[in-house]
């Protein structure tokens, strides 16, 4: 790489990025032209950066915290090309953080506490899977929040984490009395898809409540009776696949 030393930043790390597209190699220490990009304020050379480290074989340590943080900016980039590059920042984030598993997450929780990154925080988190274990303790505290996305994507996770245990049960009983629509609607179909015993389901389904909208209650209504039909015929749980959406959320990245 020492011939590359002399040109700017941005190209350096487009033209490693075009050289190593596809192609995984190691790397046992970090580069301090990707320490440098990460750290910067242009996009450009983030994304970059972001898609180098993405084809690591062994992505070092020290890379962690500085891809969470341009993971999370809080900008909101009204310039649509920057919007894009901060979406796939994000998208190649999630990625990375999956494939490395519970040790990294460590490098997303303390975003948690930032009120301007926790939803962007807690929906980076709802991508790895299992690796977003270790932050269990923080979506707990999370699915209290009083903004709803940071509500329904730390409830997303705890299921994802969870499917059929009582946190998640407990949770998402809890928000069926939630304000908000979206998130409403999701604790009403991920309990229609709990495969553990389904009294307390159907009752907590069979409460009177005020439902956020008409169809949730009609939602809550129909699942109600078709887990316990599912019951009284066979003693199993009839499995509801819900096609629920969240682009309104999602769309804000």
């Amino acid at each position: 790489m020492e011939i590359l030393k002399k040109r700017p930043l941005f190209s350096v790390l487009i033209t490693l990025s075009s050289l190593f597209q596809g192609v995984i190699f190691a790397e046992t220490e970090p580069d301090p032209a990707i320490i440098e990009a990460l750290q910067g304020d242009k996009l450009e050379n983030r994304l970059a950066a972001i898609k180098i480290i993405a084809e690591l074989e062994s992505i070092p340590e020290a890379y962690w915290t500085l891809i969470a943080t341009a993971a999370l900016d809080p900008q909101d980039h009204s310039d649509i090309q920057n919007a894009a590059r901060q979406h796939v920042i994000f998208l190649k984030a999630s990625e990375i953080f999956s494939s490395l598993g519970k040790p990294a997450t460590a490098s997303i929780i303390p975003h948690l506490d930032d009120d301007k990154k926790r939803w962007r925080a807690v929906n980076l988190l709802s991508r790895i899977d299992q690796a977003a274990l270790p932050a269990l303790p923080n979506l707990l505290t999370a699915a209290a929040d009083k903004d709803p996305r940071v509500r329904y994507f730390a409830a997303k996770t705890i299921v994802n984490l969870n499917q059929s245990g009582a946190p998640a049960i407990e949770l998402l009983i809890r928000l069926l009395d939630d304000p908000d629509n979206v998130v409403q609607e999701f604790a009403i179909l991920s309990l229609g898809e709990m495969k553990s015993d389904s009294d307390e389901i159907i009752a907590a389904l069979g409460k009177k409540r005020r439902y956020a909208s008409s169809e949730n209650k009609r939602l809550a209504t129909e699942i109600k009776q078709e887990l316990a039909d599912a019951k009284d015929n066979s003693g199993a749980i009839l499995e509801i696949r819900p096609s629920f959406s969240c682009e309104h959320y999602l769309a804000k990245l």
